[in-house]
């Protein structure tokens, strides 16, 4: 009898052991599973694309000069190629949608994210991966 209750209880503790080494599972969100260094980076880099965002909106973000001047004069030469300016407005609107999905990424992590963010953050990505991940 005793052997048999040891036997039993050594194979409950076989199969009992990996259900509890996974432990509890962190939560949907929020800055309480967040490392004091990883949520002082993520509020840094959150100031740093606002300051990006408002410097942009106060200098604008077209072509230079001599963008201007180039693409001038490749459409003498061709009038429907795509000029530098059009790649230089190609580059500027990419680099603002994906400082977008990493702003509104990074509010999510902290917890900072509504509803209407959550969806606004979604749209993005599903922009992003329609319109500049073709071939993947």
């Amino acid at each position: 009898m005793n052997l048999r209750a040891i036997l039993i209880s050594v194979l409950a503790a076989l199969f009992a052991m990996p259900v509890l080494a996974c432990g509890p599972m962190p939560s949907s969100g929020g800055t309480s599973n967040m490392s004091p260094g990883r949520e002082k980076w993520t509020r840094k880099r959150v100031n740093e694309l606002k300051r990006e965002r408002q410097a942009q909106r106060q200098n604008g973000n077209g072509p230079d000069a001599g963008t201007k001047f180039i693409s001038t004069m490749q459409q003498l030469n061709n009038p429907l190629a795509v000029t530098a300016a059009d790649e230089h407005r190609a580059a500027v609107k990419r680099r603002n949608l994906i400082n977008a999905i990493e702003f509104l990424s990074l509010k999510k992590e902290r917890g900072e994210l509504g509803p209407a963010g959550q969806a606004k953050l979604n749209a993005l990505i599903n922009y992003y991966r329609t319109n500049y991940m073709s071939g993947y």
